[in-house]
């Protein structure tokens, strides 16, 4: 499947945050997490350094400001990386086998399930006897 980057590092972010899941749903986040951590990564590497390249710190920060005169540049570039798509491949369970009761973890945030019923569940599959 392909996706933007801005998508891969907001879904690793959100399956951390599931990881206490267990079932197939917890197999599910654990294998899609490997399969992503590095194109989440270099994406967090990338961002972080065109922050550091346009941003100035304030409080602890890197924060690059609207009025500043890199702004345009800055937007540009980060967007340019945000929007790069690559292929990945997720783990995801088929909908037959999908029920949203058994999500629901501590660490989570509510955006977190949102994520994870648009990406991690198989839409398109029917019935499937294979394996998550």
């Amino acid at each position: 499947m392909k996706l933007k980057n801005g998508d891969i590092s907001r879904l690793y972010e959100a399956l951390t945050r599931l990881s206490g899941l267990t079932g197939k749903e917890g197999l599910a986040v654990a294998k899609t997490k490997l399969a992503i951590r590095d194109d989440a990564a270099a994406f967090v590497e990338v961002r972080d350094n065109i922050f550091r390249r346009y941003g100035t710190e304030e409080a602890g920060r890197l924060v690059v400001r609207l009025d500043s005169p890199n702004y345009d540049e800055f937007l540009k570039e980060i967007t340019e990386l945000a929007n790069k798509e690559a292929d990945v491949n997720l783990h995801q369970i088929p909908e037959a086998e999908y029920n949203i009761d058994r999500i629901y973890c501590e660490t989570a945030q509510a955006e977190d399930y949102e994520v994870f019923d648009r990406l991690m569940v198989d839409r398109t599959t029917v019935n499937s006897d294979e394996p998550v």
